[in-house]
């Protein structure tokens, strides 16, 4: 019988007998019984022994290696008949493209529920973590606990790391934005080997596809910015996004370029736009004692540069009011417990944005009630002061403000070129003479330099009902004008498109149906109908997690609400690059999936339902992939890929100089790609050098 017909056998429990008998069974067999069990001890090799025969005793027939049959007893043990045979198939092999949170759930689950699953994550950093490496403010370390999960994710002998790899994305996508993540060769400023290029590996989303016949799951996150649609934003060095800014403070590599932008020293008011806890975080840390600040992992040239900080003043500002702000309690009374700052809140402010829908929004959970009573003693602070700031710096919570317009000073930058008067004169041009020579100087204006002076807001009103109210122009358009050498945004990120993989532009997300990638944007209307009764897809999992995820395993219950005609996960293969059969499935999980919201705490429930969908999918294959994609596919044989040793190596490397630092610190983040990718041949090369210095003493004693 072949593999397709042993799969479609109905499930018959297989009966493992295991003796007791101490002949019987090495303890290990005994305690850990498998298909490989000996039913008879090796000492059995006379079959008439067999058949107890009279006169001997149990002990004697024990001696002579005769099992004791009547103490057999039988276990139960679930065949894989899904998969028939996988003992003696390939193993299948996912590839997961993203190593943060959504990513290595992703990646737990699946090696947790199918022991003939194996896992390939390809990151483009070379290391792993994505946002909890570069996202999480460094002041909040137990946020970045998760990172021990992840670890003992990659110890699975299953679980493969390559980093460095980064996946073709559309051309027109990687250049959008000003502050979009600048390509490492721009950055000019470090000088680095030619035999150790900073450039990623870069690999397509059809070689995924042709070589991992167990799926690919796309885990990139959101890497690009909303934008305020303001005039001069994009012109203006001073006006980053809050994405940007984060990135900077956290040390990845490729926005070490924020610091070249801004001169803290020269900045005394910064307004944020934007009322999430990202805001809180940029606020708490341009704010925050520097003291402090050195005791975490906060990489060392933006602690250089935050020494320098003249800050005096941040403003962060929402369009609607104080019910409708997104961050939660512990940022803001964290931000009540900063030395040297205050926190203030107009009361106007916070009275005009709590009419009765508001009030009913604030008192529908614990938690809006909890906030509203740490916001409104905050107003009573401030209005007690009145208005006079007690402390160095002020953080200001501003409500039903919306950006109008970017304030900028335009300065004319002149060049003066040495012109002869002669030529001056012949061609008509305004030649200054200089005395006592017959060269004159012409002034050429190349550009105007322009520099930020503030940014005006418009007063908004707040319009509908409970649930659903828009920030909506006051009549008369009342402006409030805020002075800012910097301005931060943080009204969200938005994901990038992929080259080659369907996109949502509207939503910035990868149209899916249970993490399995649609075809085309066809059915993608359907799809939000269905998503939007299911707030957003996160309440799809009754059936699905009662399935592959819960106690007890079911095939086919994460496939029941896919309709017969998407062309969805399994069904939307195409032929493979070079024509060698259909490609695998495409999957989608994390931020891509559902867009930027939500929390690590989001990405576990995200990352079951996208498992489930892959397990159920793999339990209807064939086999597993025919060979290793690491041998097949170029960019992740190259030498400047990071395997999880060299990981390893380099998070034991920051650890260490970050116990022998002053203050003592979690770790000296490593923020340059080439000095990641050569730090073993430089340890190796420090080891010898100290090795022969050793050698040359001894010789010299």
């Amino acid at each position: 019988m072949d593999a397709a017909g042993l799969r479609c056998l109905p499930f018959v429990p297989i009966l493992i007998p295991i003796t007791r008998g101490e002949a019987s069974a090495t303890n290990y067999e005994r305690k850990n019984p498998t298909f490989d069990t000996p039913f008879y001890p090796e000492k059995a090799h006379n079959s008439s022994l067999l058949q107890n025969p009279a006169g001997k005793s149990p002990e004697e027939r024990r001696n002579l290696g005769v099992p004791m049959l009547q103490k057999v007893h039988f276990r139960p043990v679930r065949p894989l008949l899904t998969r028939a045979m996988s003992s003696q198939l390939s193993p299948v092999r996912v590839a997961i493209v993203g190593s943060g949170p959504a990513g290595f759930y992703t990646a737990k689950y699946l090696l947790d529920k199918d022991a003939d699953v194996h896992v390939d994550i390809l990151e483009k950093m070379p290391v792993p973590y994505g946002l909890v490496r570069y996202g999480v403010a460094p002041d909040h370390p137990e946020v970045k606990s998760v990172q021990e999960t992840f670890a003992k994710v990659a110890s699975n002998p299953r679980f493969r790391f390559f980093g460095n790899v980064e996946l073709e994305a559309e051309e027109d996508e990687a250049t959008s934005g000003s502050d979009w993540t600048k390509s490492r060769d721009d950055n000019g400023d470090s000088q680095v080997p030619e035999d150790n290029p900073p450039k990623a590996n870069l690999i397509t989303i059809n070689e995924l596809k042709a070589h991992y016949k167990g799926g690919v799951v796309l885990a990139c996150g959101a890497e690009n910015d909303r934008k305020l649609g303001l005039k001069h934003e994009d012109d203006l060095q001073e006006v980053l996004s809050a994405r940007s800014f984060v990135n900077w403070y956290n040390g990845h590599p490729d926005f070490k370029w924020v610091g070249d932008k801004i001169d803290l020293s020269a900045v005394k008011d910064v307004v944020i736009i934007g009322q999430g806890n990202v805001a809180i975080d940029c606020a708490r840390i341009l704010t925050k004692s520097v003291s402090d600040l050195a005791q975490t992992d906060l990489a060392d040239y933006a602690l250089e540069a935050l020494k320098k900080s003249n800050v005096k003043r941040v403003q962060v500002v929402g369009r609607r009011g104080a019910a409708q702000a997104s961050f939660t309690i512990k940022e803001v009374r964290e931000l009540t417990r900063l030395e040297g700052v205050t926190v203030s809140i107009e009361a106007n402010e916070l009275a005009r944005g709590m009419n009765a829908a508001s009030e009913e929004e604030a008192a529908s959970s614990r938690g809006g009630a909890r906030i509203m009573e740490l916001m409104k003693s905050i107003t009573q602070e401030t209005s007690e002061r009145g208005g006079v700031h007690a402390a160095e710096k002020d953080i200001a919570i501003r409500f039903l403000l919306q950006p109008d317009a970017l304030l900028v000073d335009e300065q004319p930058l002149q060049v003066k070129i040495p012109v002869p008067l002669a030529i001056g004169k012949k061609l008509d041009l305004e030649v200054t003479p200089l005395e006592g020579s017959s060269v004159g100087a012409k002034a050429f204006e190349l550009k105007r330099e322009k520099t930020l002076k503030g940014i005006s807001m418009a007063r908004t009103v707040l319009s509908g009902e409970k649930g659903r109210q828009r920030a909506v122009a006051s009549e008369g358009k009342e402006v409030d004008v805020l002075p800012a050498q910097l301005v931060l945004k943080s009204v969200g990120y938005k994901s990038v498109r992929l080259k080659g993989v369907p996109f949502d532009a509207n939503r910035h997300v990868v149209p899916h149906l249970k993490g399995r990638v649609l075809e085309d944007d066809v059915a993608l209307e359907k799809v939000d109908e269905d998503l939007s009764k299911k707030d957003g897809g996160m309440r799809q999992l009754s059936q699905t997690l009662r399935g592959l995820l819960g106690e007890e395993a079911s095939n086919t219950a994460a496939r029941e609400d896919i309709p017969a005609d998407a062309p969805a996960g399994k069904g939307a293969t195409e032929r493979g690059p070079e024509g060698g059969g259909e490609s695998a499935p495409l999957y989608v999980v994390g931020w891509l999936k559902r867009g930027p919201s939500g929390t690590i705490a989001s990405s576990v429930t995200d990352a079951k339902e996208t498992a489930a969908s892959i397990l159920a999918d793999i339990s209807e294959m064939d086999g597993g992939s025919e060979a290793d994609p690491a041998t097949r596919i170029l960019a992740l044989r190259g030498s400047t890929v990071m395997d999880w040793q060299r990981v390893k190596q380099i998070d034991s490397y920051e650890v260490a100089m970050g116990k022998r630092s002053s203050p003592p610190r979690p770790r000296v983040k490593l923020s340059d790609i080439a000095e990641m990718i050569g730090l073993k041949r430089a340890l190796r090369e420090q080891a010898q050098a100290r090795k022969g210095k050793a050698a040359s003493a001894s010789t010299t004693e």
